[in-house]
């Protein structure tokens, strides 16, 4: 690789970094699989629950995402040895136990907001998401049968 294909890829990948970092820190809207902006709002505990769930997952990539942004903001900003110290401290952290990291951002917040968190009612929830990705109501293909009117009986019957 060249040296102005190496600078063209280290400015992507600062620039990248900036963007995640933006998009983390902010609590108004998920970024879906089109890549149309929905507003937080607007989704259902089912679907803010997946959409938590896959930030757990994609939490380390995330964090490596959000590292780079803050090597941007080194490069640009010379700053003295502790303010560094504190960039490096906060990289740590995140590499170190990214899921845990993931979970203190503004957008993972927004996500989780008012979502049940005692065991029963999580697994209530966590069965309706599951099933929310592949339902033929919501999704107009005919993936698998609907199940929401089961999930639904017996969210009734335990909750009774």
């Amino acid at each position: 690789m060249t040296g102005d294909k190496k600078a063209g890829a280290l400015d992507a990948m600062l620039a990248r970094g900036a963007a995640v970092q933006a998009y983390l820190d902010q609590d108004e809207y998920w970024i879906n699989r089109q890549r149309e902006k929905v507003l937080i709002v607007h989704m259902d505990p089912e679907w803010r629950y997946n959409a938590s769930r896959m930030m757990e997952r994609n939490a380390a990539r995330m964090a490596d995402l959000y590292n780079w942004g803050d090597l941007g903001f080194l490069s640009r900003f010379p700053m003295g040895e502790m303010a560094q110290d504190g960039f490096e401290s906060a990289m740590d952290s995140r590499d170190h136990d990214p899921a845990a990291w993931i979970r203190t951002t503004r957008l993972y917040q927004a996500l989780v907001a008012g979502l049940p968190y005692k065991r029963k009612k999580l697994a209530q929830l966590a069965e309706r998401a599951a099933h929310f990705s592949t339902c033929p109501r919501r999704t107009g293909a005919i993936l698998a049968p609907c199940r929401c009117a089961t999930i639904g009986a017996a969210m009734n019957r335990t909750t009774s």
